[in-house]
This record gives structure tokens, C-alpha cells and sequence, in this order.
């Protein structure tokens, strides 16, 4: 089944390689890497753009935790085929234009699986380097990808 059958962008298969690509990432660092995907533009879209709605997304899964480790999120909007990612702290080599442009090849090929597994490895390195896992974490957060109408 296509999610997003309209635009055609992920099967079921492709959502769980990239939830697996999170989880093996998230093992080899304290951090937390979330994948949200909304559809179609909110109401109010045009206040902030797809930066503030990644923001808003990152400040709504803090909540669920005690914020003591960083969270990197990618966020996609479907409709425009937009992508941000934030950041919660500075995360010491993650150039997110460079990544964020390095993204719209893939996009603008219909290759969107790819894309954002590209994507995911791209956020893990400097993530690892500066939040190596401490061998006492454990997964906070669940990596399944957030879908959002």
C-alpha cells in the first residue's frame, strides 16, 4: 500500500527500511532522529514556513521526553515537496543546507525513499561523533515516521 497514494510517495516497505535505518543510527549515539511527514500544507503554512513547522514538531517530541539528549528532525512536506531539518542544539558538522540541497536530486527524481535514507546517514555522522552512545541509552523515542494528513 502506497501512503500518500495521490503522490505516490512510500509503501509500507519503504516506511519500515527508513524506521529501521533510525533505529541502527540511533543505536551508535545518545541522540534521537525523528522523520515527520505532513501531506498537506496547515492552515496558517505560510508563517514560518517548513523551518517553523520542524521547530514546532521537535518542541512537541521533547515533551515526551526529559530533553537531556539532542533531537534532529527531518521534515517533509509533501504537498510542496519542502524539506527542513532542526536541530534542538548545535550539532557540531551539520551543515542542514548542504544536506537539504543534496535531498531535492533525489525529490525531484521521485526517489523519495532513497532521499531520505540518504538523509538519515547524512544527520547521523556528525551526530555520532558528538553524541556517541553511552552504552546506558536506550531508544526514547519511537522511530517509526511521524505521517501527518
Amino acid at each position: 500500500m502506497k501512503y500518500f497514494q495521490a503522490n505516490s510517495f512510500l509503501t509500507d516497505d519503504e516506511l519500515l527500511r527508513i524506521s529501521k535505518k533510525i533505529r541502527e543510527k540511533e543505536l551508535l549515539t545518545d541522540g534521537e532522529i525523528i522523520l515527520s511527514i505532513r501531506l498537506n500544507k496547515p492552515m496558517f503554512y505560510n508563517k514560518g514556513g517548513v523551518q517553523k513547522l520542524a521547530e514546532k514538531q521537535c518542541n512537541a517530541v521533547k515533551k515526551l521526553g526529559d530533553g537531556s539528549y539532542p533531537i534532529v528532525v527531518l521534515y517533509f512536506l509533501a504537498e510542496t515537496r519542502e524539506f527542513s531539518i532542526f536541530a534542538d542544539r548545535e550539532i557540531n558538522g551539520l551543515n542542514t543546507e548542504t544536506i537539504s540541497s543534496s535531498i531535492n536530486q533525489f525529490f525531484k527524481d521521485g526517489d523519495f525513499c532513497n532521499g531520505l535514507l540518504s538523509v538519515i546517514d547524512e544527520i547521523a555522522q556528525p551526530l555520532i561523533a558528538q553524541y556517541p552512545c553511552s552504552g546506558s541509552t536506550q531508544n526514547k523515542i519511537s522511530n517509526k515516521v511521524l505521517l501527518q494528513k
